[in-house]
């Protein structure tokens, strides 16, 4: 679970809810008048609205969190396959540097 999705799953107040959801939409980067819109509606959601609103958010931080997890453990495998790669080039090179010196 990453920051934003530790964040979210405390607050369970609408109004703690609602300042958080816009907190996000503050820092998208979208048009101002994009931003305006989404934040005036967040203020004519009723209590349910903003908890479906809200658990889509907690969904999106969710996904985030496990493709950035996913990506990362790609990361590592790639640096792993590249290590061995290269230590088995090293092998080669010293079994052939052997093989000629003992030629």
């Amino acid at each position: 679970m990453n920051f934003l999705s530790k964040i979210f799953s405390r607050y369970q107040d609408r109004v703690e809810k609602a300042r958080l959801v816009k907190s996000v939409i503050e820092n998208l980067r979208i048009s101002p008048w994009q931003k305006k819109m989404y934040l005036d509606s967040v203020d004519m959601l009723d209590a349910d609205a903003l908890d479906v609103f809200y658990r889509q958010l907690q969904e999106l931080f969710d996904f985030l969190d496990q493709r950035d997890s996913i990506e990362e453990q790609k990361k590592i495998h790639e640096q792993v396959v590249s290590i061995r790669m290269r230590d088995d080039s090293d092998k080669a090179d010293d079994n052939t540097e052997f093989l000629i010196q003992t030629l």
